[in-house]
């Protein structure tokens, strides 16, 4: 079953659909948006229903949460946390915002200009078959986020 959402100052389609475990495709299929894909705010949205996400789990952000509070009570990099939910590091959270947060024994990786696939491998200390298990795409485009996922 769909659920309903708001559209808010400064949502896009990447930002909704990541805060939903959702893919941008599934987003505007849903809704049938067409190009240039702007929402508004008070746009109502349809979100199709969650796919299962094992390598991270929802947090709801409660009043006086920031980024680095989050992340540090989860041991994780801020920077993490807005990549994986497609918002930018000083950007306001609200209470009952829904952020994914990466799963204890979840290493992840945001690539650089430059990295190969054999880089990211050694960083996250697995091997190039292991990577490909662990992600769908692996493109190796500056900021892509890349998670391994430990025993």
């Amino acid at each position: 079953m769909h659920q309903r959402y708001v559209a808010r100052f400064g949502d896009t389609v990447v930002s909704v659909a990541k805060n939903h475990n959702i893919t941008v495709e599934e987003l505007i299929k849903a809704n049938r948006l067409m190009q240039p894909y702007i929402l508004r705010p008070g746009m109502e949205l349809l979100i199709p229903p969650r796919r299962e996400q094992t390598n991270f789990f929802p947090y709801e952000v409660k009043s006086g949460d920031t980024l680095y509070s989050i992340a540090q009570r989860y041991k994780v990099k801020p920077e993490i946390i807005a990549l994986a939910n497609g918002i930018d590091l000083n950007q306001y959270i609200y209470p009952k915002q829904i952020l994914l947060i990466p799963k204890e024994g979840v290493r992840v990786y945001v690539t650089k200009d430059g990295d190969t696939i054999d880089d990211v491998a050694k960083m996250l200390n697995t091997t190039i078959n292991k990577l490909l298990l662990d992600n769908k795409k692996i493109y190796l485009l500056e900021e892509q986020l890349i998670m391994h996922r430990e025993k």
